[in-house]
């Protein structure tokens, strides 16, 4: 009897073990961790950018342009949406002569802000350079009907009207031409720029007497 009860003993210590056996061993779990989130900008992200444009115009007027390019950077880094920043360093980047950027900045600008006038006329400036002449009549037109007070977009549009003229001169096409340079005179207000101009012109209708072209 005693050897019996000692077998369901043993009997019921193995089924114990092989019921823990058969059970998945668990282990504290980690608390799971919160995904992570974007911290909003901070409430004088926009004052901040208001700062670092007017460095940038500050550095520009004293002929730092890199410096006004970091500072125009900065701006935009804090709003991007800040349309006068990326017109601003378009103008700067025109002054180095760096028309591609010159382009790329205006187009976001105008794309942010299609009323604003100073973008239209520094990216018509850097079209004139780039001798895409009817592109830069088409933004400087916009600029001067945007704001006619703008004085530089004429003195541009007239540069742009006499180069394009020249474009038509070597095309053979002198009716366009003489427009264009007719233009020219129209608008322009720089008195030598004027007259060499109106020398140009009168080159070109002897030209076109003479030789019916």
């Amino acid at each position: 009897m005693k050897r019996f009860i000692l077998l369901l003993l043993a009997t019921a210590l193995v089924l114990s073990g092989l019921s823990a056996a058969c059970r998945p061993a668990t282990s504290p779990s980690a608390p799971a961790e919160a995904p992570p989130t974007e911290a909003p900008p901070p409430a004088e992200a926009p004052a901040a950018a208001e700062e670092h444009f007017k460095q940038g115009n500050a550095y520009f007027d004293e002929g730092r342009l890199e410096e006004a390019i970091a500072e125009f950077t900065k701006a935009i880094e804090l709003d991007p949406d800040y349309a006068k920043a990326y017109s601003n360093r378009g103008g700067t980047y025109l002054h180095k002569e760096e028309y591609d950027r010159a382009i790329a900045d205006c187009t976001k600008a105008i794309q942010l802000d299609p009323n604003l006038a100073l973008a239209y006329g520094n990216r018509g400036f850097a079209y004139l350079e780039t001798a895409q002449y009817d592109k830069a009549i088409a933004d400087l037109d916009k600029a001067i009907e945007l704001d006619p007070n703008l004085a530089e977009a004429y003195q541009y549009l007239a540069k742009a009207y006499s180069n394009r003229g020249v474009a038509y001169v070597m095309k053979g096409e002198s009716d366009k031409a003489i427009a264009d340079l007719e233009k020219c005179i129209e608008l322009s207000d720089d008195p030598s720029f004027t007259q060499s101009v109106k020398e140009d012109l009168e080159d070109l209708k002897k030209f076109k007497q003479e030789f019916g072209k």
